[in-house]
Order: C-alpha cells, then sequence, then structure tokens
C-alpha cells in the first residue's frame, strides 16, 4: 500500500509537471519569509529570482515576501493567518545544532533554513550563499507542499548536499 506522503508527493509532481508542460496557469506559492537573519532587501530579492527559476520549470509562480520589510509598510500582509497558498517561513542566523542540517520543515506549520549552514558551504567557494539559500528554500517549500519528510536520492529534494550538489547549484 502507497503511504500518503509517496502519494501526495507523486501528485505534486505530476501537477507541476502537467502546469509546466501544457503551458497550464502557474501554481501561485506565497512564502512569508520571517527574516531573522537580516539579510538585506536585495538579497531576498536575488534569493526570489534563483528559486522562482527553480520552481518556473514546475509551473510554480513565486512570491517571496520578506515579512521584516512589509511589516513596515502592510502589517497585516505578515499578521494575518496564511492562506493555503502560503508557506511560512523563518531565515535564522546561525545554525542548528545538527552540524549538517540547512532546514527543516514541519508541514502544516512553518519551515526554516538556517543561513550560517548556507554561509559554510559557500565557503567551499562552489555556489553562492544565496543561491543555496534559495534551494532550500524551494526544498523545505516542497515538504511543505507535499506534507511529506520524503527525500530523494539527487537533485534539490536531496537530504544533506555534498560538492556535487553545490556544483548543481552553480
Amino acid at each position: 500500500c502507497m503511504g500518503a506522503g509517496k502519494l501526495s508527493t507523486i501528485v505534486a509532481v505530476s501537477f507541476f509537471s502537467a502546469s509546466a508542460i501544457h503551458g497550464a496557469p502557474a501554481f501561485p506559492l506565497r512564502i512569508r519569509l520571517m527574516n531573522r537573519a537580516g539579510v538585506s532587501t536585495a538579497v531576498v530579492h536575488g534569493i526570489q529570482r534563483e528559486a522562482q527559476r527553480l520552481l518556473g520549470h514546475a509551473g510554480v509562480l513565486l512570491e517571496l515576501r520578506d515579512c521584516v520589510e512589509v511589516m513596515r509598510v502592510e502589517p497585516a500582509g505578515c499578521t494575518a493567518p496564511a492562506a493555503p497558498e502560503e508557506i511560512l517561513m523563518e531565515l535564522l542566523p546561525g545554525r542548528c545544532t545538527r552540524a549538517a542540517v540547512l532546514g527543516y520543515a514541519r508541514p502544516g506549520a512553518y519551515a526554516a533554513v538556517f543561513l550560517g549552514r548556507a554561509e559554510d558551504l559557500g565557503r567551499e567557494g562552489i555556489a553562492s550563499r544565496d543561491d543555496i539559500v534559495a534551494h532550500a528554500i524551494v526544498h523545505e517549500a516542497v515538504h511543505m507542499l507535499t506534507g511529506s519528510d520524503q527525500h530523494a536520492v539527487a537533485g534539490v529534494m536531496r537530504a544533506f548536499w555534498g560538492l556535487e550538489d553545490l556544483r548543481r547549484i552553480a
């Protein structure tokens, strides 16, 4: 019997693939990013561009909302309850207590990405910190969308990224 996590992953991949192939309207996705790491608005915009490039192949139209910035002009834009097409995510300074962890997701609640771990990986000189963050955001968003903690053997949904994965990101 197929578990619910695998089934939701198959459904999500099928929907995204069909949207991209058949030119169907994009699937809208809004991520409310609590930028607790304090990166600049320009950096958040660059991260959004890279994440959109990845998700665009799957027919997803991403809006990455920097809630620290939004709260200055439109507080309700980040304090209202999340809509079904929204994901709550934090960009946190520092690292997780488990050294190799770049982020985590609690489907139905929120997700987080650790800037410090992305900086560590960026020091390898293969991919930039911001591109690594963008890929980590997409990784955690997929967990949130599918409601699954499953990982793949390769690609953005791989559990831990090595040098070859960083080369693909670059």
